[in-house]
């Protein structure tokens, strides 16, 4: 289920939010504090062409470890961090009966990661725990679980997510930060992630549409790279999207680049 499902669900439970939309300067400024910002690293691709590749800032020496849920059908990026930096892989999905491609640094588990523990599911704080224990080296987070971001991010606590030098996220149904009843929890989420991340990149899913509503303008899926904060040296330098090592996910669908409103000032 989806985050728009879900609200809309529940709404329709409550008879709550139905077609009410949120303050657009409440949209406005949540937008203005998440822009990106140069974090003084250059950005290199990691994973396939295409849907699948990451832009990461050139910090990775030193992770040995990366947690991966939502596998689908390419484990490319994680090959790369394997073969070229040595880590070892950790993937999680439900879906599947294994990763994409048979890797000895690979560690898989048949899970959904949500906010809970049992058959399908497990919660991130605890498979954290399970593979790196009382592991000080820093970790790496790529997680792309078709809307469950926000409930794991909002459950998981912070002493878990500082153990992450670098995240990249696939954030889904952005949009509904329009909505009255979505934006509370979208801005709570990101707020969580600013009291120890800066934003070093977004690339826009051109699978999906850009949202707009007065000046404000929304990706609905947005593959947004974080860089904990120790690790950042904001240089001012300007930055332009598309970056040239960005790629679109669907060759077939028109390109979708991120709207200048989330353009560093």
């Amino acid at each position: 289920m989806t985050l728009r499902d879900l609200l809309r669900t529940l709404a329709l439970r409550n008879k709550l939010f139905l077609n009410k939309t949120a303050d657009i300067s409440d949209v406005a400024q949540f937008v203005s504090k998440n822009k990106v910002v140069s974090v003084g690293h250059e950005l290199i691709r990691v994973g396939s062409d295409g849907d699948g590749g990451y832009l990461l800032p050139d910090v990775l020496d030193g992770i040995e470890k990366c947690f991966s849920p939502g596998v689908d059908v390419s484990s490319d990026f994680e090959d790369v961090l394997a073969e070229r930096f040595g880590m070892k892989c950790y993937l999680a999905d439900y879906s599947v009966d294994g990763p994409a491609s048979q890797n000895t640094a690979f560690h898989f588990d048949k899970k959904y990661l949500g906010i809970r523990n049992d058959d399908q599911f497990i919660r991130l704080e605890d498979w954290v725990d399970k593979y790196a224990g009382e592991d000080t080296s820093d970790l790496l987070l790529q997680m792309d679980i078709e809307g469950a971001e926000f409930a794991v991010l909002l459950d998981t606590p912070q002493s878990t997510l500082k153990r992450f030098r670098m995240m990249a996220i696939e954030f889904h149904s952005m949009e509904t930060a329009f909505e009255i009843g979505a934006f509370p929890m979208i801005n709570a989420v990101f707020d969580k992630l600013a009291e120890h991340f800066t934003i070093a990149h977004i690339h826009t899913n051109n699978y999906q549409r850009i949202w707009k509503r007065e000046d404000v303008e929304i990706p609905s899926v947005m593959e947004i790279t974080f860089l904990r904060n120790d690790f950042v040296k904001r240089d001012g330098k300007a930055l332009t999207f598309p970056h040239p090592l960005d790629q679109l996910n669907e060759e077939e669908r028109p390109p979708r680049h991120l709207p200048k409103c989330w353009w560093p000032n």
